[in-house]
């Protein structure tokens, strides 16, 4: 074989790779080399999240009363400690505070006067006991003397038990005065209001509910078959519906249950602190979202025949 001739050999295997000849059947000729198509990718499995709140509270009055002003509306978003409504309450008042502090105050003089008739009957006795010690004074004197620094005692005892419970009064009084205003317990938003100004609402009664906004996690349910693609501590994608931006979320637990109908576990993932804060207009408490699975070792391996 020339050089010309291998020249066109190489050339006509290297078209039969790129696009391989038929013969006049239309078969591929015996010995022709064809190329395996590369394996295509594996769809991309996604399944439906629901966005859900790390906590949510109804927050209520802790006394009776009338409602005076209501801070907040549905959707307002609120930080621990705002005000959130007033309650007008005859069981707390200013008057009563003042009464209250009048009567600790009263109760904390006259334990300061025992405390001083205590330490002069104590002095008494130790100047009477040199005395008797002498022979200057009869016993008698002594003993009623140890007699009256007894009482003193008493009296001072029963004094600061005394101010102590006028004390307590005053710490109520003033929680209840507190109570007319009833704050956020955390940070969050507003996403119910069941009251209105000049409602009458007891103690205990659902006024505002507050969800947390951040931080918030997606629970999602697994198949059973794909359980173990999902783990606590694992790292999930989730994709919001209607953006093609993916948030990251880690698996904080997996429930120990199969439901026995749908054949699913649920699962619950945390979003990382930055994708929670910089997607707050679109991770929303009730919202759902896809939650990417990757796809299985399997599925990667699959290979189309020739």
């Amino acid at each position: 074989m020339t050089a010309n001739h291998v020249a066109v050999f190489c050339a006509c295997c290297v078209m039969a790779s790129c696009k391989p000849a038929t013969n006049a059947a239309g078969g591929t000729p015996a010995g022709a080399v064809v190329a395996a198509p590369a394996p295509s990718p594996a769809p991309e499995e996604t399944i439906v999240g629901l966005i859900l709140p790390q906590a949510a509270v109804d927050v209520s009055a802790e006394v009776d009363g009338r409602v005076t002003r209501v801070r907040v509306q549905t959707g307002m978003p609120v930080r621990r400690g705002d005000p959130l409504f007033d309650i007008d309450s005859r069981l707390a008042t200013q008057e009563q505070l003042d009464v209250a502090t009048g009567d600790a105050q009263l109760a904390e003089s006259d334990v300061e006067k025992a405390a001083l008739v205590v330490e002069q009957m104590r002095a008494k006795v130790d100047r009477l006991q040199a005395l008797r010690a002498d022979g200057l004074v009869d016993l008698q004197q002594l003993e009623d003397a140890r007699y009256q620094l007894q009482i003193a005692r008493v009296t001072e005892r029963a004094g600061r038990v005394s101010l102590s419970q006028k004390q307590a009064i005053v710490r109520e009084r003033q929680q209840l005065l507190r109570a007319r205003t009833v704050r956020a317990p955390f940070s969050g938003i507003v996403s119910s209001c069941y009251i209105e100004t000049g409602m009458e609402i007891g103690a205990g009664t659902p006024a505002i509910r507050i969800v947390q906004s951040h931080p918030l996690h997606v629970r999602f349910a697994i198949p059973d078959l794909r359980t173990t693609a999902v783990q606590v501590g694992s790292t999930i994608a989730v994709r919001v519906d209607g953006s093609e931006e993916r948030l990251t979320a880690r698996v904080v637990r997996v429930w120990p249950e199969v439901d026995s109908a749908s054949q699913v576990i649920l699962a619950d993932a945390l979003f990382r602190e930055q994708d929670d804060h910089a997607s707050a207009g679109r991770l929303v408490a009730g919202r759902t979202v896809r939650v990417v699975i990757e796809p299985s070792s399997d599925s990667r391996r699959a290979v189309a025949s020739p």
